[in-house]
């Protein structure tokens, strides 16, 4: 059994802050491992300090050991119990008749400036959805209202149970709904009857990486919830929801079933048909899925980036820059909301009414990583990450009526200690005038070799027109392997690259740089994606030629595991 080192901390107000994911791994990563909370630890901490809260904070104990978040992996750390249970109840003795909040700190891996609150709800169209919320009507009214209203003033998008509602059974805010009043455990159980009295709050805080990582979004985060909680105890007495002729606020279920909603609080079932309905209706309004790829410099600076439609109105959203140097820059977002909010980042790319053309806009933070294979342990990568800001403002214009081919012009800058910028020419008039594809098709992939697209601009950089070229990525075992068992860098020539078309364009290619993902896709099944800049030479052509590429490949359980 291995017991947390917990950092404790007594406060003088009925506020308690959790953070149960801030250990670190010391293993090389698995291909099933959980990534800690980077940050989480120091974040918690500093925010209980500036609170006068109460503190229990893990950060040891590596969550793929024992993961403090679920119930079922309690009993084999008692000591993180008996401290949860000891910070309740002296937050519940400082201030006689208020009901003590938990703040369970966790990290959410997009770029962009959120915090997904975790209530045991979810949030859409103004609707509540659910059937164990985890704090009382007057928290939702109260705290949670305020909290939101000054994250959202400080450009932080605050939606409820967006990605993270922190409604299963197992996990451990769960505790504070009520439902475990029955737990063998008898201090779990202890817990919940608290909550099912409506003695105790609890909020789970998913917080993204500008908000963990030192510098201004962090403390814009933390002195927006030292304002939120500041009159705490005068608007949270315990049994307000209580106080007759006070609405319940209604919360919706896809299906009738159990539930011992906490006072202030109705269940209201609603049938799974409607919901389908609005969710495939939704599914209908998104954006429509664009792939663009640019080649900003001969070296092999380029940019990668995408958007996407998932579901409940969510677009996907993603930038790579890509550095020749061995670096890349990355944002990411999972918002379904107009990113240009209040000063916080803005995403834009759309393909303009007949399909000439196209705009690439962002001003946003975004996490400079030090090495191209830094998914291949995305804990380990972040760990040796910073914080940068990237800025773009780029306009793609096709070659011909219907082209996936064009050009891309404007300004890209990357801030920061090692700052870079595109063009690299001096000048007011200077711009971006770079090779680019842009696409809404997908990625064909196989099990005999990574299905690769090589995209060249016969001209180099600054000439005309495109070729697209399908062809087969073979990589050595070492490149091929899984996350854990060692991804080697591309070195020119180590990549051999088949084209699968006789009749291309194309003579030969040669990876420069490549970024590899590993994505599980359900049912035992793995897909590598990889993308970058390749070398190519061209048939009839004496010099070579920068390219773009990505691939895709499927590989079953069994063979990653050989």
């Amino acid at each position: 059994m291995s017991e947390p080192a917990l950092q404790l901390q007594r406060g003088s107000r009925p506020l308690v802050v959790v953070a149960p994911h801030g250990g670190r791994r010391a293993r090389p990563v698995r291909r099933d491992d959980g990534m800690n909370d980077l940050y989480t630890a120091e974040l918690a901490l500093e925010l209980a300090e500036r609170l006068d809260a109460w503190a229990v904070i893990n950060g040891d104990l590596d969550r793929n050991v024992v993961d403090l978040n679920r119930i079922s992996a309690l009993e084999r750390a008692p000591v993180f119990v008996d401290e949860l249970e000891r910070a309740i109840d002296g937050a519940a003795r400082v201030a006689a008749g208020c009901r003590p909040l938990l703040l369970f700190v966790h990290g959410w891996n997009v770029v962009q400036p959120a915090c997904d609150l975790g209530l045991g709800l979810r949030e859409q169209g103004g609707r509540l959805s659910g059937r164990w919320p985890t704090l009382s009507g007057t928290a939702w009214r109260g705290v949670v209202a305020r909290l939101r209203a000054e994250l959202e003033i400080n450009g932080v998008w605050a939606p409820v149970g967006w990605r993270y509602p922190a409604w299963g059974a197992d996990n451990v805010l769960q505790l504070f709904s009520g439902r475990h009043d029955g737990h063998d455990d008898a201090r779990l159980a202890a817990i919940a009857r608290l909550a099912a009295a409506d003695r105790v709050d609890a909020v789970q805080l998913e917080l993204s990486v500008p908000l963990r990582w030192p510098g201004p979004w962090r403390e814009s985060f933390l002195a927006a919830t030292e304002l939120a909680l500041v009159d705490y105890e005068g608007a949270n007495a315990a049994g307000g929801d209580s106080v007759a002729g006070r609405a319940a606020v209604v919360i919706e279920t896809r299906t009738a079933g159990p539930s011992r909603a906490r006072p202030g609080w109705q269940v209201v079932p609603r049938g799974l048909p409607e919901v389908e309905q609005a969710e495939d209706a939704l599914v209908r309004q998104g954006a429509q899925p664009l792939n663009l790829m640019a080649l900003l410099s001969e070296e092999g600076d380029a940019i990668f980036a995408g958007v996407e439609p998932a579901g409940r109105g969510a677009v996907l959203a993603r930038v790579c820059l890509l550095l020749a140097d061995g670096r890349m820059a990355l944002f990411t977002s999972d918002s379904a909301e107009d990113l240009s909010a209040a000063d916080c980042p803005r995403l834009q790319l759309d393909r303009e009414q007949g399909g000439g053309f196209a705009r690439l806009r962002l001003r946003a933070a975004v996490v400079l990583y030090p090495s191209h294979l830094a998914y291949l342990d995305l804990e380990r990568g972040m760990a040796e990450s910073e914080l940068s800001t990237l800025e773009l403002d780029l306009r793609w214009t096709a070659d011909s009526d219907g082209s996936d081919f064009g050009r891309l012009s404007g300004r890209v800058e990357l801030r920061g200690e090692k700052a870079r910028s595109w063009p690299v020419t001096t000048g007011q008039t200077a711009a971006v005038d770079a090779f680019a594809v842009l696409q809404s098709r997908g990625r064909d992939a196989g099990r005999d070799g990574a299905r690769a697209r090589f995209f060249c601009d016969p001209g180099g950089v600054s000439g005309q027109g495109g070729v697209a070229t399908p062809g087969v990525l073979l990589l050595d075992a070492e490149q091929a392997s899984m996350p854990g068992q060692g991804d080697a860098a591309v070195v020119p020539g180590t990549g051999e690259v088949q084209i699968s078309d006789p009749g291309s364009d194309l003579e030969s290619a040669d990876l420069l740089t490549r970024v590899p993902l590993w994505r599980p896709l359900g049912e035992r099944v793995y897909l590598r994606w990889s993308f970058g800049v390749a070398r190519c030479r061209l048939r009839g052509n004496t010099h070579d030629t920068p390219a773009l590429f990505d691939s895709a490949e499927l590989f079953g359980a069994d063979e990653v595991d050989s």
